[in-house]
């Protein structure tokens, strides 16, 4: 493993492939690259972009496949991310960032544990590939009005929706067994929800 800098990253050199360690440019809008050195970038590393409040966008190419702990957190600026080809986002990865919008990839498969804790979205769609929504995934989206689950996802995790002030109303899929614990606690504004009758454990 070695360090390797250049005029915008920090990076993280392994054997077969590379990690972004740090952003170190100034730009607003930041396209990652697929490769450094001949070897592929895979990975957003740990805090890599924290408290960055000049960024805006963030483009990364489909090579990268993770986005480690808190890796966009406190990036209040920070509006648009591309990242088609991401399967794991990190806990409190984007946490109390500026996000207004999200597209969730089409092969997520883990929603880190406060993913997108205290951020600015306002609706957001599940794909079908997740497997895992972390706990308090979504707690203090204070303008998120709808969620739309896949029709394969078996349960709301454990404060994955804890403080949500603007959810009204909510429709959980057929497939849905376990409601995790709070999940919709301190909604103040929650009027209705339709609990399918595969649901089991609450």
């Amino acid at each position: 493993i070695e360090m390797i800098g250049d005029e915008s990253f920090i990076y993280t050199v392994y054997a077969d492939y590379v990690e972004i360690y740090s952003y170190i440019g100034g730009g607003a809008v930041v396209n990652v690259p697929q490769s450094f050195n001949g070897k592929v970038i895979l990975s957003i590393g740990d805090k890599a972009f924290e408290s960055n409040t000049t960024l805006t966008k963030v483009v990364l190419p489909d090579t990268v496949i993770n986005i480690e702990h808190r890796a966009f957190a406190n990036c209040t600026s920070l509006r648009e991310i591309t990242m088609n080809g991401v399967k794991a986002i990190g806990s409190e990865a984007f946490k109390g960032s500026g996000l207004k919008n999200i597209v969730l990839p089409p092969v997520l498969e883990n929603l880190g544990k406060y993913a997108l804790a205290d951020t600015c979205i306002e609706s957001c769609v599940l794909p079908a590939s997740i497997i895992f929504p972390g706990d308090y995934a979504f707690a203090g989206c204070k303008n998120l009005t709808n969620v739309v689950f896949p029709a394969t996802m078996t349960q709301i995790s454990a404060r994955m929706f804890y403080n949500c002030p603007s959810i009204v109303e909510v429709t959980l899929p057929e497939n849905i067994k376990r409601i995790g614990g709070y999940a919709y606690s301190s909604c103040p504004n929650l009027k209705k929800i339709y609990i399918p009758e595969s649901v089991c454990e609450i």
